[in-house]
Parts: structure tokens; sequence; C-alpha cells
């Protein structure tokens, strides 16, 4: 393999840069790929590895300090226009952790180990070795199981699933049954909330 996917770590040192790592690495061999299709990229290496050609992902961790490390290397970036997502320990302190050069791109804020998923994902995606887009489909019977319908539904959109409910999901004057079965010829995930009576209603048996 001559192209490989470079994640570039710039700013300061963070303590769940490992677990980042651990995380990335296991999702990485999950989709088939070797350990060694990614290029970890920092300071110490970056001018003999960095390719400006090559599938980038660049993280710049915030500080609470005013001195921000590796300004030169984020022009290089920046000039490049690679993905580049700038990480806070909190979102509302975001304009005084990240430098001005960032000021202008959304920011996500690593506040403990939970947020660790979720930026692996963006790193996923920004390398487009995952769909951006991740479509699931809610299959549930109305009268059964509504309540925890729209839990999942808002859960799963928080987490950065484009996720289709039937009553959330088809906008007025769009033909119901049309668009909801092409929401579901176009999905990765079928969601299926199993209750006593799902199998009596014709819908949810022609979704099944």
């Amino acid at each position: 393999m001559t192209t490989k996917y470079q994640l570039i770590k710039l700013g300061a040192d963070n303590l769940f840069y490992k677990e980042v790592l651990d995380t990335l690495y296991h999702h990485i061999s999950e989709l088939g790929l070797a350990k060694e299709s990614i290029i970890e990229i920092d300071e110490t290496n970056f001018k003999s590895e960095y390719k400006g050609n090559a599938p980038t992902f660049c993280i710049y961790f915030g500080s609470d300090s005013s001195s921000f490390k590796n300004i030169d290397l984020l022009e290089i970036l920046i000039k490049d226009a690679n993905l580049i997502l700038p990480v806070a320990s909190d979102l509302e302190k975001f304009s005084s952790q990240i430098p001005k050069e960032l000021e202008n791109i959304n920011g996500f804020e690593l506040a403990n180990s939970n947020d660790i998923e979720k930026l692996v994902s963006c790193i996923l995606e920004g390398l487009s070795l995952l769909r951006l887009s991740r479509r699931l489909f809610i299959s549930y019977k109305r009268d059964e199981s509504s309540t925890v319908a729209i839990q999942l539904f808002e859960q799963l959109e928080k987490n950065g699933f484009d996720v289709f409910l039937d009553t959330h999901s088809i906008r007025p004057g769009e033909p119901f049954q049309e668009e909801l079965w092409h929401r579901m010829a176009d999905t990765d995930v079928v969601v299926l909330l199993n209750t006593p009576g799902f199998l009596n209603s014709n819908w949810t048996t022609q979704e099944l």
C-alpha cells in the first residue's frame, strides 16, 4: 500500500489521546483494514512524513495556555485544505483554548472518556472510512411503542445518525408510503421494536 491515511495530532498533549488511538485501531480492524493503513503524524515527524495528496485528518488539541503550539504546521494543513478538528475540554472555553486560525471551525468537546467514540467516528468520517450520514430506520407499532421510538430517535440523532421515524421524518405534502419505502430501501440499519402486536399490523409486517 503506497497511500496511507494520515492522522495528524497537533497542539497540546492530551490525556485521552492514547485511548482515542486504541479505539480508532479497534474500528479500523472491524472495517477489515490493517493497522499499517494509518500513519500517525505529529510535530516530530511532520516534515518527513506528511504528504499533501494523501487522505488526512488533523486533530488540534487546545489548551488553557495562551501560547499555542504548531501554528506553522497548522498553516500548512489549512493551505492544503485538510480537515482539521479543534478539540477543547469545554466548548464554553473554546475561544481561549483554540488558536484564532481555527476559530471559524465547529469544535469538539472532549471532556471525558465517554466522548471518545464520537470523536473516533468524526475521524473515520473525515477519512471517508465511515458513511457521514449513517441511515437508520425505526420500525414500530405506533399504539404500542411510540414513546420508546421517539426516545430512540432523539438519542440516535444526537449521536450522528440520520434516523427515519415516520411521525418525524416525512414532511407535509409528501406521499407517505412511497417516502417510507424509499427510505427503508436506502438505510444501513433497521431497528425493529418487537412488541406483542407488531405482526398484527399490515404495515409493520410489510416492513419486516
